[in-house]
């Protein structure tokens, strides 16, 4: 049981290194489109990569200087997982922020035109009111 293990464990690290490799590619794909940031899968494919390590490290080469840099490596990439989460989760509040407030102006703008045409329609009876005022008067 402990040598299919320690197999899974040797492969998966093999691995991981190709896949690490095409973990690189949304980041370039984004750094194409000018997004100024890594992309979220780059760093859920590093992180993995790095816990593969960590376990290469524990049980194949059992090398505590190995699993310190990789257990700091790991820590490091889910705390900038995290806070890329927490970023995209403000990212969609100000998106849906930004939308309502487009609705309340367009509905703003909409009440203004229903307000302007209503004075345009009764300009010219209070004109023409006016006017027969002044006749009135000059009589």
């Amino acid at each position: 049981m402990t040598s299919i293990f320690f197999t899974l464990v040797v492969a998966a690290y093999g691995i991981s290194g190709i896949i690490s490799l095409f973990g690189y590619l949304p980041t370039v794909k984004d750094l194409w489109k000018g997004v100024p940031s890594a992309n979220f899968y780059t760093y859920i494919t590093w992180l993995i990569y790095y816990l593969i390590s960590c376990l290469y490290g524990i049980f194949i080469l059992k090398d505590w200087l190995f699993i310190l840099v990789n257990g700091l490596l790991d820590s490091i990439f889910l705390v900038l997982i995290i806070i890329l989460i927490s970023r995209l989760q403000t990212h969609e509040i100000i998106a849906d922020v930004k939308e309502r407030k487009r609705k309340v102006v367009a509905h703003i703008q909409h009440k203004k035109i229903k307000v302007i045409r209503q004075i345009k329609e009764k300009r010219p009876k209070i004109v023409g009111s006016i006017k027969q005022k002044v006749k009135l008067l000059k009589r």
